[in-house]
């Protein structure tokens, strides 16, 4: 008996398939490959079930009313009733950026979705500035003359809040190699070897003056 001949490469498509593909991918390979169409849909349908069970709806809801293929496999209305799920859940997620996005596509530049989008924004922006200033008021207090081990010693005294901040403002601010050496001398493998050291005079060696210093850190010098 004659074996069936393959239409196309059936393990291959399989093999490629099994692996995590976003849309313009699998559907530009299957082409490639010469997948037939019944089949290269099927496989799209499987990864739009996938994302939709993962939650990642506004992925969705742009294959759906803006692909080519996305466009034939689903209905404006199917489309519509997904995009309405990413707005939703955006919003309750705070993420109203993409609520602003989404309620443009699916109602519209003037709806009342969009406007609650961009008022729920601006809220949630200017909350965040108040909380951010806010917390920078907070200063720890240290002599100016202190050492390494002096600081170490305040930084595992104040509230965490505040410890964090230190080291966050340190990193984002600082030249990285610098920022590196000064938590080697504070507690890493040069703790003992700095512990005497003026952390202030460190930081002035390295081209930072004591404005720089109090503008950066959350200090307070007394």
């Amino acid at each position: 008996m004659e074996e069936k001949k393959l239409e196309y490469d059936e393990i291959g498509w399989g093999n490629f398939t099994a692996t995590e593909n976003g849309f313009g991918t699998l559907i530009s390979t299957g082409e490639r490959m010469k997948i037939p169409t019944e089949k290269l849909h099927e496989s799209v349908r499987n990864l739009v079930e996938r994302l939709l069970g993962r939650g990642e709806l506004e992925k969705v809801f742009l294959f759906m009313s803006r692909a080519k293929t996305g466009k034939t496999l689903y209905s404006a209305e199917e489309a519509r009733e997904v995009g309405i799920r990413a707005y939703t859940e955006s919003m309750d997620k705070g993420d109203f950026q993409g609520a602003i996005g989404l309620a443009y596509s699916i109602f519209g530049p003037d709806s009342q979705e969009r406007k609650a989008a961009i008022a729920a924004d601006t809220a949630a922006t200017k909350k965040t500035r108040i909380l951010e200033k806010e917390r920078r008021k907070n200063k720890i207090e240290i002599l100016k003359a202190a050492s390494f081990s002096a600081l170490f010693s305040v930084l595992e005294s104040v509230p965490e809040e505040l410890s964090d901040l230190f080291y966050g403002e340190l990193v984002d601010n600082f030249d990285p190699e610098i920022a590196e050496e000064f938590v080697e001398r504070l507690s890493g493998t040069k703790q003992r070897e700095s512990a005497n050291s003026s952390f202030l005079e460190f930081l002035k060696s390295r081209g930072y003056n004591q404005k720089d210093v109090l503008k950066i850190l959350p200090l307070k010098f007394i």
